[in-house]
């Protein structure tokens, strides 16, 4: 497992693309994942791609949370939380970049690190 740093990423790679936050949920463990569920639902209804978005969360990176990502079709989550040895085997087997403990100028990339440009 690698440490990443800012230093590490290349800013120019997202320095003109739209950047959107679709929603934000902080009731805990069952508001989280109703939060999922609804930005999944929003993004069905609009016909909105997946192929090109960063799922970002606050909280673990839970096996539930590796699949609704998956299921969504994003092919990148992160979250400043830890995660789950399932989470991380879920992700790894399913081409998932899977990225945790985002804090500051750190983080862990567990899986997909080929997404990763460094």
């Amino acid at each position: 497992m690698r440490v990443y740093y800012d230093r590490d990423a290349d800013l120019n790679l997202i320095k003109d693309k739209k950047i959107s936050i679709v929603g934000y949920g902080s009731q805990g463990h069952a508001g989280r994942h109703n939060a999922v569920d609804k930005i999944a639902g929003f993004m069905f209804l609009k016909k909105i791609s997946s192929s090109n978005k960063i799922f970002y969360t606050t909280g673990r990176l839970t096996s539930e949370m590796v699949i609704k990502t998956i299921k969504m079709g994003i092919p990148i989550l992160i979250s400043r939380s830890g995660f789950t040895a399932w989470g991380v085997e879920l992700a790894r087997g399913s081409n998932l970049t899977l990225i945790g403990r985002a804090k500051g100028k750190k983080y862990l990339a567990l899986s997909g690190e080929h997404r990763i440009d460094h």
